[in-house]
């Protein structure tokens, strides 16, 4: 048992709870500081499942300590098996009730009462819970197996005081001496199935939203590095405000209507069904962006006018961040052509890449095996969240979710830890692909390669992920920038 690695995993242990409360008091609005004390206690565990989830593969690294035989001392298929349900059981059961139950609090008929915030959560966890039932008990019933491709070897027995001087099989003259490929239907657990199936929506998330925002986020913050404010005069200030207070008048005018058609509908203004509802709803989601764009203006217009630029560690961070970041993408996509691809089409790597660097780091200073391994993951997760915040600003039936520090939502902190929740399974898939040579003999190896990745029909669909995974890393930054964002009335600062 290595003692300096259980006591280097309980420190990360604690270091990540404290990140994951300063994640929450960093980013929560004011209005939520002394309430919504259960949709804080879920965002805080979901980003603790979450980053875990990331940090598991490092450690089953060093349990095993690139061996066969683990010497570490850590039940890491245990861990594996706790940490993935749990993300499980956030995703389908209690981020759906915490978010519907803190939405309950908004009650137009006066104070909050906790029992109709409860009901209004269960009815939606039923409707959560019971869908994902209806999916995973018929596939788990009919194709609850992996078809895992078996090597058969066969031949003769010999008498043990025998000695052979040349190979078996020449010396046997190749009686009943073969070898020969087969695929075993082997059952899975039921676990198994569910963490599967789980994965399987996280990369339909991951796929689109990671890549999206795999080139956007670094291009975004470069971007927002040299636009940064400068200085304005008074009369330019007065001028650009008076542009935002008409664009405001003219939200506030739009909000009036939205009210009035909300009051129509009344119950029905979720229906899936009715017409009216899904145009409301499509305004709505165009109200909010076109919100979030002017206060975006706002803030950069004071932050020009009354401090003569932006915080200049905020403007440091986003280009250093930028920089950075986007060495990390370019490194992922040229790792992704050069080994990930032609390894998922059964074709030969061009080279191992990344694999080599952690590898050796891993033997040579751990620490900084694991730190790069950490940064790599953990940046898919941040530009997933990029991703979706990009294409909620452009495509209205997505709704938008910003994170914006100090004025986030408990509602938008909800669906954005169910968000990275989601993909940091298909994140663990991804990189125990990505980097085999790193993760070799390792119980995630184990769960996801073997069984997984060997599901009947689904093993397929990960092949296809990773490829628009690919394609939309390649194509929506060109897109995201010859489309921009439609805005009411643009304000140029």
């Amino acid at each position: 048992m290595n003692i300096g690695l259980i006591v280097t995993t309980a420190i990360f242990a604690v270091l990540v709870l404290v990140g994951a409360i300063y994640f929450l008091v960093y980013f929560q609005h004011p209005e939520d500081k002394w309430v919504a004390w259960l949709p804080k206690l879920v965002v805080v565990y979901g980003v603790f499942v979450a980053c875990c989830n990331v940090l598991l593969l490092p450690l089953d690294v060093a349990n095993q300590n690139l061996g066969y035989l683990s010497s570490g001392g850590l039940p890491m298929e245990t861990l594996n098996y706790i940490f993935f349900m749990s993300t499980v059981v956030l995703c389908i059961c209690v981020i759906p009730f915490t978010v519907f139950y803190y939405e309950g609090a908004d009650n137009p008929d006066g104070e909050p009462n906790i029992f109709s915030q409860a009901f209004n959560g269960f009815k939606y966890l039923l409707f959560s819970l019971g869908l994902f039932i209806l999916v995973v008990a018929p596939a788990y019933w009919f194709l609850g197996y992996a078809e895992v491709s078996t090597v058969i070897i066969t031949g003769n027995f010999i008498n043990g005081t025998s000695s052979i001087t040349g190979n078996y099989c020449d010396a046997t003259l190749g009686l009943k001496c073969a070898m020969t490929t087969t695929v075993e239907k082997v059952t899975v657990s039921l676990i198994i199935y569910v963490i599967a199936m789980t994965t399987l929506m996280g990369w339909i998330l991951f796929s689109v939203f990671g890549g999206i925002g795999l080139f956007s986020l670094p291009v975004d913050l470069l971007l927002s590095f040299k636009n940064r404010p400068k200085p304005l005069k008074k009369s330019e200030y007065i001028e650009k405000k008076k542009i935002i207070g008409e664009v405001a008048t003219a939200l506030m005018k739009n909000a009036e209507a939205l009210k009035l058609e909300e009051k129509a509908l009344g119950s029905n203004k979720n229906s899936r069904v009715n017409k009216r509802a899904r145009v409301f709803r499509a305004k709505e989601a165009e109200f909010k962006r076109d919100v979030y764009l002017l206060e975006e203006s706002y803030k950069k217009l004071e932050a020009a006018y009354k401090i003569g630029t932006e915080n200049p560690v905020v403007t440091v961070f986003k280009g250093i961040t930028g920089i950075i970041g986007f060495l990390i993408s370019f490194l992922w996509f040229i790792h992704l052509l050069i080994y990930v691809l032609p390894v998922s089409l059964n074709y030969n790597s061009l080279s191992t890449f990344l694999n080599d660097i952690f590898v050796g780091l891993e033997s040579s200073v751990p620490f900084i095996g694991t730190f790069l391994y950490g940064l790599f993951s953990f940046w898919l997760l941040v530009c997933t969240i990029k991703g979706a915040i990009s294409v909620g600003i452009r495509v209205l039936f997505v709704q938008i979710h910003p994170m914006k520090i100090g004025e986030t939502f408990m509602s938008s902190l909800l669906f954005n830890v169910g968000l990275i929740n989601y993909a940091s399974l298909s994140v663990v898939q991804f990189c125990s692909i990505a980097f085999a040579e790193y993760a070799r003999y390792t119980s995630i190896m184990s769960l996801f390669s073997t069984q997984v990745q060997n599901l009947a029909y689904l093993k397929y669909g990960y092949i296809i992920f990773i490829w628009i995974f690919m394609s939309f890393a390649a194509f929506s930054t060109l897109y995201l920038k010859l489309r921009p964002v439609k805005k009411i009335k643009k304000v140029e600062i």
